[in-house]
């Protein structure tokens, strides 16, 4: 994403089955908070997505076990306002079982929450 020529904001978008897309590292620039850059990545790889011939998009949020973050609930609020519905927790190894031995790097015990919404 761009804004008068410089960069301020980005996602990766990649499809995981013939009719299943998902997205990741989206990233938008903090001091351009509240311009509805992150809404506008999403929006974009939705509609490219569905031009691919998605059915579903699916998202994973990787969040502490013990530990509720301010963040993490800001996330939930608003992948869930983008019309994402919470499917399933699922460990580090069963969601990533190729790269399982990264689960060992992280500083506390983690799971993924795991997002899809249906692309109309």
């Amino acid at each position: 994403a761009f804004i008068e020529n410089q960069p301020v904001g980005s996602v990766r978008l990649f499809k995981k089955t013939s009719e299943t897309f998902s997205f990741g590292l989206l990233s938008a620039d903090l001091n351009m908070q509240g311009k509805g850059i992150g809404n506008s990545l999403v929006s974009h790889i939705e509609t490219v997505a569905k031009q691919k011939g998605a059915t579903y998009m699916d998202i994973e949020i990787l969040k502490a076990v013990a530990l509720e973050t301010p963040f993490k609930k800001k996330l939930k609020k608003w992948y869930t306002k983008l019309g994402y519905s919470f499917t399933h927790s699922s460990s580090f190894t069963e969601l990533k079982p190729t790269i399982a031995e990264k689960a060992k790097n992280l500083v506390q015990p983690c799971v993924f929450d795991c997002y899809q919404k249906v692309l109309r």
